[in-house]
């Protein structure tokens, strides 16, 4: 595999929880830094769409560590 092709994995289990609580938490942008805080620092809103709402918009400050 060529050195600039990356290909990301994700499987998350989530134990308890309806499907409208999951979503609820996951479509908010602005609770990321709340349950994910190691890597989104600051979410903005940048529309008054709400929460939840398809084609919401926000600004958001992230950090990760790269593995090179």
């Amino acid at each position: 595999m060529a050195s600039n092709v990356f290909r990301f994995d994700e499987s998350w289990d989530i134990p308890e929880g309806t499907p409208q609580e999951v979503w609820d938490v996951l479509s908010d942008a602005q609770l990321l830094p709340l349950w994910w805080g190691d890597v989104y620092k600051e979410v903005e809103p940048l529309d008054k769409k709400g929460k939840g709402v398809v084609g919401a918009r926000a600004r958001a400050r992230a950090r990760g560590a790269l593995p090179y």
